[in-house]
């Protein structure tokens, strides 16, 4: 390996060791020895100001360039025709905890929604030591086309890339012991149910309260039912095909634009001091679970999560302590009521997290075209698509 690279990825793999994302040795020999670079032609930065998207050349004689790939940034890779990104390589620290949390052995087969660059792919192909037991699948053939193409040339020949729909996963090579997701997935899908073997489990995150917020659902089988727990936060593109946005959440509009004259600035919630993204801290992601499962008026946007009523406003929290630490209210003030009183039965509750709850999942008899959302009893029913999401709070 060229000396100048393996200085960038020494720097790049202590970052995640120092942080807590690697920790073990596995997954640390994995990062080290996958060349991210290998696996990108170009990609895509953000520019703020602009708020646009300008293509940036993968130029390995470029340090600059280098120093992007090999940061603890997401590369947006593919763009729609209506500006938003569709296929990335994920950011260094989700992919490490999630590689932690999978926990993979040699010889385990693996199948993973969402292809990406392969990169992903690529780091399980080292950890299970045989990346003919690694299958990553796709849905866009211009992503498939690439990335077939460039793990082959770095070495990853072997792993098994199919365009198409992730929903449908891959019988012809089940049952799998892990079954992954690295797209913001609106249901767990039937296919996936029936491939996954007796002992394994899936790693999947699961749309909650709104298109952008996507716990990482744990999900296994016990006594021939599917049960699941939260095991992290992610951030992923949405999915596509037969799995595409359906979710029983409000659909808020984009508010970006409204004169910042209109919005109420309201005392922050009480535990705003605390928050962040840290997942062995109290943080407002744990209400923003517990929101989500009370009502379907549930948002989130750019600036923060909340309520959203088409006859009221909206009502709104940040999401970390780097925003300005204020409740935002557009409208009705009585919105802002209902917010406090969710606030005030989640905190009589102990202030669960949200791997405080526990899940099972009940495959629905029909495709469900109208998602919805109750209360039952001491439970809260999420109905998705194709299954029936029962959620308790464990004692």
């Amino acid at each position: 390996m060229d000396k100048d690279i393996t200085e960038f990825i020494d720097k790049y793999v202590q970052q995640l060791k120092t942080e807590g994302l690697i920790h073990s040795e596995a997954v640390e020999r994995a990062f080290r020895k996958v060349r991210r670079d290998l696996l990108l032609e170009s990609c895509f930065k953000f520019d703020k100001d602009a708020v646009v998207c300008l293509p940036v050349k993968s130029d390995l004689n470029d340090p600059a360039v280098l120093e992007l790939i090999y940061s603890d940034e997401a590369l947006i890779t593919r763009i729609g025709p209506d500006g938003k990104p569709t296929s990335s390589t994920s950011q260094p620290a989700l992919m490490a905890n999630m590689l932690e949390l999978l926990d993979l052995k040699r010889g385990m087969s693996v199948i993973e929604i969402g292809a990406g660059t392969g990169y992903n792919a690529a780091l399980m192909a080292e950890i299970i030591g045989d990346p003919s037991l690694v299958t990553t699948i796709d849905i866009q053939p211009d992503v498939i086309e690439q990335t077939s193409r460039l793990l082959a040339k770095a070495g990853y020949g072997g792993i098994r890339v199919l365009l198409r729909d992730g929903f449908l996963g891959c019988p012809e090579r089940a049952p799998f012991d892990r079954i992954v997701g690295t797209v913001c997935c609106t249901d767990l899908s039937p296919h996936w149910a029936n491939q996954l073997a007796p002992d394994g489990n899936m790693l999947i995150p699961l749309q909650h309260g709104g298109p952008n917020t996507t716990p990482l659902m744990k999900v296994s089988k016990e006594n021939g039912n599917l049960v699941g727990c939260i095991a992290g936060w992610s951030g992923f593109m949405n999915i596509q095909g037969e799995m595409s946005i359906q979710h029983p959440w409000a659909r808020a509009p984009w508010y970006s634009s409204l004169d910042d004259s209109s919005i109420r600035r309201l005392p922050p919630l009480p535990e705003m001091p605390d928050c962040g993204w840290e997942w062995e801290k109290l943080t407002l992601l744990d209400f923003h679970y517990f929101l989500a499962l009370e009502d379907r008026r549930t948002c989130n946007l750019q600036r923060g999560f909340g309520l959203w009523d088409e006859n009221k406003g909206f009502v709104l929290s940040p999401f970390s302590k780097e925003q300005e630490p204020v409740t935002r209210l557009y409208g009705d003030e009585s919105l802002y009521r209902e917010y406090l009183e969710i606030y005030e039965r989640w905190h009589a509750l102990g202030r669960p997290r949200a791997r405080d709850f526990a899940s099972e999942f009940q495959i629905l008899g029909s495709v469900n075209t109208q998602p919805s959302l109750y209360k039952q009893g001491d439970s809260w029913v999420i109905e998705r698509k194709f299954f029936r999401q029962i959620v308790r709070l464990e004692s």
